[in-house]
């Protein structure tokens, strides 16, 4: 790496660690093909991925890993650990040739502060901070728990920063969370958003409790760009081939990733329970999760259940070869209509899925970044059910067509009356089966607990 050239990222979660965020940073040092230092954590306990990691060697020049403790919560001890282990690292390396480019990327907000330190000591060296969520605010629209600072010195260094932009003093109980985007917003030189809704929000809700005399606003948009998650050329598609079993003669359908609270699959089971009955035995729907005890529980009493086939995740090459594989790879945006004016986030999924050339479904809330693109095949609205009954219909003949297959039996469309009345039996039927799961869980929990009690009952007596 030349003087000219010396560039690290700082990113927390990082190959071989498996972990969303630091497969982006991943795809992005990939995609840009250039020697990089990397700074990342040492995070225990979890699953690894070794062959994304040893297709980033070539672009690795120096892996610094420290083992700051790892703390889901992100307290400031945490934070403050991964900054302090992070500097001393870092001022050992830059002694003689300070970086000329320091990119982190959040979550977690570890990332932003170590490269905001970084920033204070060498003000030459140009600093990109990349978003890939709101920190302040959850997917509910309001604001994260607090996590205070409670570091009189931090506190003090930083305001003797901010003293220069005439913002007034911070409090020793100031968030961890609004102090991460004050001082990337300040402080980095380029600030990077995925998609225009997020960059939007999180700069107009900041702007609500933001507590200084400049227009943190127009600072934040000269130096902001719009950067979506990357997509890996073909090649990488085909690095490994699955074992996975597709069988053919069906219309094969497959969902990767995570179920949430805003995040659910109701508008696919309501599809899935209700388009013709003449297509019902022509498709599977694959799906692959780390939830799959979860979904296991919801597909409880699906007319269904036997179409649906739960996998555990695969390591990212294999999932990228995957999804050239099946007929159709599902979507479904976060349902946020009742916390943001506009959907902030993009399935991270939707890049990869860009690049295996298969059609994809995508279930989209209204104006949100994925209904507002071109690059998607089959589109159906969140949380209006018939709209997905609809499309999958569609989606099953168009692919049954392309297999040359005869469909038997006849098919119709339901009336709006007709439709109303199956959304209130499908969500009667899923009130009750889930019911009645959740009480057959309670009941087999408390026959362990009695045994358990039993257990030590007995040896007391002895």
């Amino acid at each position: 790496m030349t003087k000219e050239n010396k560039k690290l990222i700082i990113s927390y979660f990082f190959p071989p660690y498996t972990n969303t965020g630091g497969t982006v940073v991943a795809k992005r040092i990939i995609e840009q093909k250039e020697k990089v230092d990397i700074l990342q954590n040492h995070i225990g306990n979890t699953t690894q991925d070794e062959n994304l990691n040893n297709l980033l060697n070539p672009y690795i020049n120096l892996r610094i890993i420290l083992d700051a403790p790892y703390e889901p919560n992100w307290t400031w001890p945490s934070i403050k650990s991964f900054i302090d282990k992070g500097m001393e690292q870092l001022n050992n390396i830059s002694k003689e040739t300070p970086y000329t480019h320091i990119y982190s990327r959040s979550m977690p907000r570890q990332s932003h502060y170590l490269a905001y330190q970084y920033k204070q000591e060498y003000p030459e060296t140009k600093w990109t901070a990349e978003f890939s969520d709101p920190i302040i605010f959850d997917i509910y629209g309001k604001e994260r728990k607090a996590s205070p600072i409670n570091d009189p010195e931090y506190i003090e260094q930083v305001n003797t920063t901010l003293e220069t932009r005439k913002i007034q003093n911070l409090s020793e109980n100031t968030s961890t969370e609004y102090l991460c985007e004050l001082l990337a917003y300040l402080f980095a030189d380029e600030i990077i958003f995925t998609n225009h809704n997020q960059k939007n929000i999180m700069i107009n809700k900041f702007q609500e409790i933001y507590h200084g005399k400049e227009n943190i606003k127009e600072i934040i948009e000269e130096k902001s760009i719009i950067k979506p998650q990357p997509t890996l050329k073909e090649e990488y598609y085909n690095k490994i081939n699955t074992t996975y079993t597709i069988n053919n003669e069906y219309v094969n359908l497959a969902y990767f990733g995570l179920f949430y609270g805003t995040r659910n699959f109701e508008d696919v089971f309501y599809a899935l329970e209700n388009i013709d009955e003449s297509l019902k035995k022509y498709f599977k729907l694959h799906i692959f999760t780390s939830e799959e005890y979860f979904i296991d529980r919801s597909i409880q009493g699906l007319d269904t259940q036997d179409n649906i086939i739960i996998n555990s995740n695969k390591n990212y090459l294999e999932f990228l070869n995957l999804t050239t594989k099946f007929d159709i790879l599902l979507l479904t945006d976060a349902n946020t209509k009742n916390y943001y004016k506009n959907n902030p986030y993009l399935p991270s999924k939707f890049s990869d899925y860009q690049g295996s050339q298969t059609d994809i479904w995508a279930i989209c809330e209204k104006n949100s970044t994925l209904d507002q693109t071109d690059k998607i095949k089959y589109k159906s609205k969140l949380g209006e059910y018939p709209s997905s009954t609809k499309t999958l219909n569609k989606i099953i003949k168009e692919k049954l067509e392309e297999k040359n297959y005869k469909i038997t039996g006849q098919t119709s469309t339901p009336t709006k009356k007709e439709n109303e009345t199956n959304i209130i039996k499908h969500l009667e039927k899923r009130n009750i089966n889930l019911t009645n799961t959740l009480h057959e869980e309670i009941k087999t929990k408390q026959n362990e607990i009695n045994k358990l009690n039993q257990i030590i009952e007995d040896l007391q007596k002895q």
